[in-house]
Formats: C-alpha cells, sequence, structure tokens
C-alpha cells in the first residue's frame, strides 16, 4: 500500500482496504519494467479483455484521439502507472496502482487530509472499468455523460460497499459515507476545499505520469498540447499549480507547459 498522508483511524483503515480489493479485480494489467516504468499496459478506453484475450498490448491507451484529447482536458486521462511498483515485470491491475499513485499525490498536496479525503481520493476511479469509454457515442456529449455516469456509479458503489460492513468490523457512520461519496462526485467544486484538493490530485496525475504517454499515443498538434494544458491548469488551485511547476517533467513538457502559461 501506498503512504498516506496521515495515519488512518480502523474504520478508515478498514474502507481503503475494500476499496483497495475491489481494484484488485480490475481485469486490465499493467506491467513494468526493473526501473519501474510501463512496457505493457491495457487501453483504458476501451472495454476489459475477455479470458480469450491477451491482457497487455503495447500501445499507449488512447484509442482514439478524440476521446483523449477530451478526457486530457478535463484532467481525467491516465496512460501510465505509479513507478517502482510491480517491478520485475510483474502485472499490477490497473485501477489498483492509479489509486495508489492518487493517494501519493495527496500526500504531497494535503500532508493533512482528512481521512474522508483521504478514501474519496483512493475511490476516484472505482470500478471504472466496468462501463467502459467506448460503450458511450464517440463525441463531446458522450464523453460527457461517459464522466458523469462514472462519478455518479463510483459514488453509489462505494456507499454500498462501506455501508454493507459487517457489524462485527469497524464502520463508519452514514455521514462520513455521504461524505465521500459527494467527494467522489467532486460536488461543489468551487468553494469546497477538499473537493479542490481531489481536482488539484486528478490533475498532478495526468500531468507527471501520463502528460508525455499521451501526446505521443494522441498524436495531437502542439497547439491543441498547449490548449489542454492551459485547460488543466486553470482547473488546479494555486496549491496544486505550486507542486506541478516543481514536477520533474521531460524537456518536452517543461516546453510546453512554458506556452501554456505565456498567455
Amino acid at each position: 500500500m501506498a503512504d498516506l498522508p496521515n495515519a488512518l483511524p480502523p474504520a478508515y483503515a478498514l474502507a481503503l482496504d475494500l476499496i483497495d480489493q475491489a481494484h484488485a479485480q480490475d481485469p486490465r494489467r499493467i506491467r513494468l519494467d526493473g526501473a519501474g516504468k510501463v512496457v505493457k499496459e491495457t487501453s483504458i478506453f476501451s472495454s476489459p479483455p475477455t479470458a480469450t484475450t491477451s491482457t497487455t498490448t503495447t500501445t499507449t491507451p488512447a484509442a482514439n484521439v478524440g476521446e483523449a484529447q477530451q478526457d486530457a482536458e478535463s484532467g481525467e486521462t491516465v496512460a501510465g502507472e505509479e513507478r517502482g511498483q510491480g517491478a520485475g515485470g510483474e502485472e499490477v491491475p490497473y485501477e489498483l496502482h492509479y489509486a495508489r499513485k492518487m493517494t501519493r499525490w495527496l500526500g504531497l498536496r494535503s500532508p493533512e487530509a482528512s481521512p474522508a479525503l483521504q478514501v474519496a481520493c483512493r475511490a476516484q476511479h472505482f470500478r471504472r472499468w466496468e462501463m467502459p469509454r467506448d460503450t458511450f457515442p464517440k463525441t463531446r456529449t458522450g464523453y460527457l455523460t461517459w464522466r458523469a455516469k462514472q462519478k455518479s456509479q463510483a459514488a453509489a458503489q462505494v456507499s454500498e460497499l462501506l455501508l454493507a460492513s459487517s457489524p462485527s468490523q469497524s464502520s463508519l457512520p452514514e455521514s462520513e459515507v455521504s461524505r465521500i461519496a459527494s467527494l467522489i462526485r467532486k460536488e461543489n467544486l468551487s468553494d469546497d476545499e477538499e473537493t479542490k484538493a481531489l481536482e488539484d490530485v486528478a490533475c498532478l496525475v495526468f500531468l507527471d505520469d501520463q502528460f508525455d504517454d499521451f501526446e505521443g499515443a494522441a498524436k495531437v498538434d502542439e497547439e491543441k498540447m498547449v490548449g489542454i494544458l492551459r485547460k488543466t491548469w486553470v482547473k488546479m488551485s494555486p496549491d496544486g499549480q505550486k507542486l506541478a511547476l516543481g514536477m520533474d517533467l521531460s524537456e518536452r513538457a517543461r516546453e510546453l507547459v512554458a506556452k501554456a502559461l505565456e498567455a
């Protein structure tokens, strides 16, 4: 398990374990080399592989340029996984890696994050593979509908999971479960500081580990990439932007970020 911003009380630690158990069921797999770099991954925009289909490919997950660009513009694109996990060629469930990466950046963005925010951040993409992007129209409207349904479904499924804990186990009060669900839905983004933090984390994950892969896979021209970065940038709070500027980005990414911030 990735390090958490704060030690969690037992009920929240149990919630995190339950969420990770669900993430581990993701049929999509990431394979990393000895240096912790992705060498094989599946497309997160397509339906999960069947039992007779290979679970890995050598391509990046931008199955459709338009869809990938739409996802990146919203800070939702995920094209890599947490470096250093699964080293030595081990295959790891995609969503488990994404969740760990979210936790890692939450620790940097909000070292004093509340237990509810920690759980919500870990569960942002809860069972996302059950509703693949390619089951919705390949249009902007189709993308926005898919994204809204993903947030709603994740919040509902996490709530059900946490409220169904055995009476013999430490369980969260309904008020806390409702709060976690609200954060997963990113409600009141303009005014809620914890929702802002979660949004920052999603954008930071994209910029840190997925931007270079996305640019190469989507083959989007420079002007559009700069536009994507600008849209990502304005979604972040000053705290998130400060972290982004301190990232160890590739030379190409730094060049594009500089152009995006010129305007």
